[in-house]
């Protein structure tokens, strides 16, 4: 699903590294929804406002990929 991230805050349980995330749908950009990945499943220094494709499995955020810019 094509996403812009809203906010990003990185946090630890037990040693391993989660970004808490808020994001809106591209087919949504009203609505604001928030999601937790592992560092494993996101790009380095993701930032609001960056583009990204998000895939869901199971209900449960898996992984986080930066899309390029649009092309004006």
């Amino acid at each position: 699903m094509e996403a812009i991230l809203a906010a990003i805050q990185p946090y630890e349980i037990h040693g391993t590294r989660y970004f808490r995330i808020a994001y809106a749908l591209r087919s949504d950009p009203d609505k604001i929804s928030e999601g937790r990945v592992a560092a494993e499943g996101i790009y380095k220094d993701p930032k609001p406002g960056d583009r990204v494709d998000i895939r869901i499995l199971l209900g449960v955020i898996d992984e986080v990929k930066k899309l390029s810019a649009p092309e004006s």
